[in-house]
């Protein structure tokens, strides 16, 4: 009897290191709760694993963009929040602040409002890893140039303050310390003829307004105008004129307001800044009356209502034009008789907002793609409405200058501050910081909400994933387990059969 050992023995080897690189594999698949550590490995599902990895990977690069960019809006929002603060801080000084000077030419609020220029100017030239976050598209550009030389310019340019008294000069026909001032109009009678005529070439100074029109309440004084070119408006005296009828214009300012002067006749004398004019004996008497009580209002309203005019108007030119715009003085007369538009000069005037300012919506100047197909806009540039209202109102009202002598300096301040109250005081919120807040706010909004469907939609294709590229725990303890049995037979039939020989079987 012959009994074959040899081939025995290798063919319980050769099912030994199949079992046994069989566990190794359930081993595998136990430690990484993977199938195969190769694509080819999972047969007619590498199709699907292939495409799920690449799904989630890209809902987790759009995560990370969510994330990253959301750092970024909640700065932004901060600071945007912070500037409309500090617009709502200096309007509500202006309405608590007493004519009192503090520093020998301005008040309290008007220091405390510089301060809070400089805070705003720090605030736009925000920076997130070097990126400016108002520059619009030039990110690498430091948006706002520093406050002070915005105000008071430097060796070579302009600042604010210079190119404002430039246009005070221009509007009033002079200076604060002319005995008197018609804030270019010219002022004549002539017999029982009063005459008002513009001579700012309407780009300077009081200017008649035409809707509003001219009336007298009285039947012996024609009215006729403003009309012409120059514009002009005349009150002719033909008889004898009743206490109590007036004559009414209207003058519109630079910044667009304008205020109606209402002259009431009086058979009494007229005290200084009263609204009257006395009357004559003669038609040529109340003219002359008429047009001495014509030039001490303009004077009075020249030093006031016009100057704080003037200084909004030149916070327009500078603030609202790219290069700022600056009056350019006659040949003669200088600025107390220009008469050519305002015109820029980049080399001799500060330009206070120096980042990207081209044509595409300043939100679009920073976007983020977040989704197949879905992209947030959060640029933001400096000199945007919203932002220029704010240092445009707040520079105004910091840097005009008062003097304790000058008896029109109260009155001045306070058609300043009203003009910078009114002009911070939006209820829509549409021409102030706000309204950048809100943008950022429903960018935020998309951006969560995407977030959210994006964990969603990974849920699901970690179950896909699970599906294909994912073992069964259970499943793979109980082949372990009934493979080790296994194993563990093996080796002892394996032992026992290379015991066999001739010799023991003999025995």
């Amino acid at each position: 009897m012959t009994i074959n050992t040899v081939t025995s023995t290798t063919l319980n080897t050769d099912r030994l290191v199949s079992m046994r690189s069989e566990m190794d594999e359930l081993n595998r698949q136990m430690g990484t709760g993977l199938k195969s550590d190769s694509y080819a490995g999972l047969g007619d599902d590498r199709s699907t694993s292939m495409a799920t990895r690449a799904e989630l990977t890209a809902i987790e690069s759009y995560q990370q963009t969510i994330e990253r960019t959301e750092v970024t809006v909640s700065i932004m929002s901060t600071t945007v929040e912070r500037i409309d603060a500090l617009g709502s801080e200096v309007k509500n000084n202006t309405s608590n602040d007493q004519f009192t000077l503090q520093d020998g030419s301005r008040t309290t609020s008007q220091v405390s409002a510089e301060a809070r220029l400089d805070e705003t100017v720090a605030l736009l030239n925000t920076d997130v890893n070097g990126d400016y976050l108002f520059s619009g598209l030039s990110t690498d550009v430091q948006p706002v140039a520093p406050t002070d030389e915005i105000l008071y310019g430097n060796a070579t340019q302009a600042g604010f303050d210079q190119v404002a008294n430039e246009r005070r000069e221009a509007d009033l026909g002079g200076t604060l310390d002319d005995p008197t001032l018609a804030g270019r109009l010219d002022l004549d009678v002539t017999a029982a003829t009063v005459s008002i005529t513009e001579n700012g070439n309407d780009q300077y100074g009081f200017q008649l307004d035409t809707a509003a029109g001219a009336s007298s309440s009285s039947p012996n004084i024609a009215v006729t105008g403003p009309t012409g070119t120059p514009e002009a408006l005349t009150f002719d005296v033909t008889g004898p004129v009743t206490e109590g009828e007036d004559i009414i214009f209207t003058l519109q300012m630079p910044d667009g307001t304008s205020t109606d002067i209402r002259l009431e006749a009086t058979e009494g004398t007229r005290a200084d800044g009263d609204r009257t004019f006395e009357i004559g004996a003669t038609p040529d008497e109340t003219a002359a009356n008429i047009n001495a009580a014509i030039g001490d209002i303009v004077d009075e309203l020249a030093r006031t209502e016009l100057a704080a005019a003037s200084a909004i108007q030149a916070g327009h030119d500078f603030f609202d034009n790219d290069p700022p715009l600056r009056v350019t003085p006659d040949p003669v007369d200088g600025f107390a008789g220009a008469t050519a538009p305002p015109a820029g000069d980049p080399t001799n005037t500060v330009r206070w907002y120096r980042g990207e300012d081209g044509p595409v919506d300043a939100r679009d100047t920073n976007t983020a793609r977040i989704d197949e197909g879905v992209v947030v806009s959060y640029g933001a540039r400096a000199n945007e409405d919203a932002f220029r209202t704010v240092v445009r109102e707040t520079a105004v009202y910091a840097t005009m200058d008062y003097s304790a002598d000058d008896p029109s300096s109260s009155e001045r301040y306070t058609a300043m501050a009203a003009r910078t109250r009114d002009n911070l005081d939006d209820d829509s919120g549409q021409t102030l910081p706000r309204s950048v807040s809100v943008e950022l706010a429903s960018a935020v909004t998309v951006m969560d909400a995407t977030d959210g469907r994006h964990e969603s939609t990974k849920s699901m294709l970690y179950q896909l994933y699970d599906s294909t590229d994912g073992v069964n725990d259970e499943e793979v303890a109980a082949m372990l387990l009934s493979l080790d049995t296994q194993l563990q037979a093996s080796y002892s039939i394996t032992a026992i059969l290379s015991e066999l020989s001739l010799v023991n079987f003999i025995r």
